[in-house]
Formats: C-alpha cells, sequence, structure tokens
C-alpha cells in the first residue's frame, strides 16, 4: 500500500490504521470497526491504481504476451485468482506487485477490487482492534499511578 498511495502521505498505511484504532473511543462511528472498514474501501480503490498501472505497462513488466513469465503468471491469476488477490491482501505482503500483475495480465478489474477489498477490510479491522486494544491496555497501566 505504500508504492502507490504514497503521493500525499509518505507513511505505511498500516501504521495509519493502527494509530486511528488507537485513538478511537466507543462512539457509534469513530471505532475499531468503523475505521477498519473505511480504511480497506480506502486500501482497495489505492490498490486499483496499481492494477491499472499495471495495464499499462503491461510490455514494460512482461516482456512479450508469448513470453514464460507472461504465461505463468497468467495461469497462475486464471487459476487462483480471486481467492490467491482475497489471501494475499490479508497476510503482510507488498500487494503492489499482485496488482501491477494483475493489471499486466489483464485480470478483470470487478474481480479484483472485490477480492482486494474482501481481504483488506479484515485487515485494517484487525490492525485497528490492535491499536485499540494496545491503547486501552497502556491507558490502563498508567492510570495506577
Amino acid at each position: 500500500m505504500l508504492m502507490n498511495a504514497s503521493i500525499l502521505l509518505p507513511l505505511p498505511a498500516d501504521l495509519i490504521v493502527f494509530s486511528a484504532g488507537a485513538m478511537a473511543n466507543h462512539s457509534w462511528f469513530f471505532n475499531p470497526i468503523t475505521i477498519g472498514i473505511v480504511a480497506g474501501i480506502a486500501a482497495s480503490i489505492g490498490e486499483m491504481t496499481a492494477w491499472a498501472v499495471g495495464w499499462g505497462t503491461k510490455r514494460f513488466l512482461l516482456k512479450k504476451e508469448e513470453g514464460k513469465l507472461y504465461k505463468t503468471i497468467a495461469l497462475y491469476f486464471h487459476k487462483f485468482g480471486f481467492w490467491g488477490v482475497a489471501f494475499l491482501s490479508v497476510i503482510p505482503f507488498p500487494h503492489d506487485f499482485v496488482g501491477l500483475f494483475a493489471g499486466a495480465v489483464h485480470y478483470d478489474p470487478v474481480k479484483f477490487f472485490v477480492a482486494t477489498l474482501m481481504g483488506k477490510i479484515p485487515r485494517c479491522m484487525l490492525l485497528a482492534s490492535a491499536g485499540y486494544a494496545g491503547a486501552t491496555i497502556v491507558l490502563s497501566f498508567f492510570s495506577w499511578f
């Protein structure tokens, strides 16, 4: 998320989501669940820029459509495509590369977006909840003094 989403704010998105979760309170809007959903949607939209760059630079990324690398990557995207993209968007992996190659092999952008959304929302919810829980523990520790 850092490579294509760092035009305005060059910080890792995970750090921002974790920090936002740490600053959350118990209101109906500013809680770890809502922060995770909004951040997951934003991260998925940001990953579409990697897909678009991959689609536009296919010749530079994969040389030729007849090449061995292109055929291998296209095979993996058509074999594991949707669930592979969803899984890779949950784990701490540079998902930008997945977006670049998905665009380069002209993987369906709607499927890519939905699969990325399915992975990014739970990931961001987990990060925001971890920030919230960590802040709660630290604040309760210092309230003893």
